[in-house]
Order: C-alpha cells, then sequence, then structure tokens
C-alpha cells in the first residue's frame, strides 16, 4: 500500500474516533535569548476613514507598544499597523484586528494568528513557517511570495486572498465595490 493511501487511511480512522491530526504543523518558538529583543516601540496606525459627506480622508497615528518575538498582542486593535519587516517570531496575535495591517517581510514564525482579522493586510514575502492562522480571516490579503505550506490554514477564510502574481489594486478593490472610484478615470 502505498504512502498516500496509508496516510488517508489513517486520517479516516483518526476522523472516525473523532480525533483529526493536523499535518505538517509545528511551533516555532524563539530562543530565550530572543525574549530581550521585546522592546517598547512606536508604531504608525494608517487607517482611511469616510466623512459624512463620503469623502475619503487618510489618519494616520502612532501608537506605544511591546512588541518584538513572543510578544502578546492578543485582541489589540492594530487595523492598519505598519509592521513590514518587524521579527514577530512566536508572537500571540489571537483574536486580534490587524485589518488594513502591513506586515510585509516580517518574521511570522510560530506566530498564533487563531481568530484574527486580517482583511486587506499585506503579508507579502512574510515568514509563516508554522504559523498558526486557524480561523483567520484573511479576506482580501495579499500573501504574494509567503509559503504557507508549512503554516496551519485550518478554517481560514481565504475569499479573494491573492496568492500569486502581482496585483492592479484598483482592479483587485472594484472587485469588492463595483461603485468604487478612486478618482479621475484613468487614460
Amino acid at each position: 500500500m502505498s504512502d498516500f493511501i496509508s496516510a488517508i487511511k489513517r486520517f479516516i480512522e483518526d476522523w472516525v474516533e473523532s480525533k483529526p491530526r493536523l499535518v505538517h504543523y509545528e511551533t516555532v518558538q524563539p530562543a530565550e535569548n530572543d525574549k530581550a529583543l521585546i522592546e517598547q516601540r512606536h508604531i504608525v496606525i494608517r487607517r482611511i476613514k469616510r466623512t459624512k459627506s463620503g469623502e475619503q480622508i487618510s489618519i494616520e497615528s502612532t501608537i506605544n507598544i511591546l512588541i518584538g518575538p513572543g510578544c502578546d498582542l492578543s485582541g489589540q486593535d492594530l487595523g492598519g499597523a505598519q509592521l513590514e519587516g518587524f521579527d514577530l517570531r512566536g508572537a500571540n496575535f489571537r483574536g486580534a484586528w490587524l485589518n488594513g495591517a502591513n506586515l510585509r517581510g516580517a518574521n511570522l514564525s510560530g506566530a498564533d494568528f487563531t481568530d484574527a482579522q486580517l482583511v486587506f493586510a499585506q503579508l507579502r514575502d512574510a515568514i509563516v513557517n508554522g504559523t498558526n492562522f486557524t480561523n483567520a480571516n484573511l479576506t482580501g490579503a495579499n500573501i504574494v511570495g509567503a509559503d504557507i505550506s508549512q503554516a496551519n490554514m485550518w478554517i481560514a477564510k481565504m475569499l479573494n486572498t491573492t496568492t500569486t502574481g502581482d496585483v492592479d489594486f484598483y482592479t483587485y478593490l472594484k472587485g469588492f465595490n463595483p461603485d468604487l472610484d478612486l478618482g479621475p478615470a484613468k487614460s
């Protein structure tokens, strides 16, 4: 019997016994000396708001948080946070709001995004080895260049998530809102 058929047989047996197993999932924990890298940092938050007249305005603010490998940001509202290139190995983002956050090129190995909101988040070229995205909402997120083969994507919501190629962002947003007008027409 081939390895593939054996694996399917084991999966079905485990399923019948109500104990399904995850395949290729391991947690990567930061080394003890990495705890020293957690530091108080100023993080830029960029959000788009709509006025009563319907005009879109960009609001930029700064928050001061403890961040680094192994940090606990569970349940935090980090929508629009600019975390590009940050080392967040083993970080806890359970239930966090990261809608529109920029995590491009960040090291998220072993991070826990269970139940997190990552709608329209930028995860391009992020390192996600052993990252847990269980029940995470990645609707409209850009994960081009991120190898999710070693990540736990169990029941993750990935509607219109971009996984390959370049993105024409205007066309991409028009897929969500056909009435979207971002300014003068393109010629």
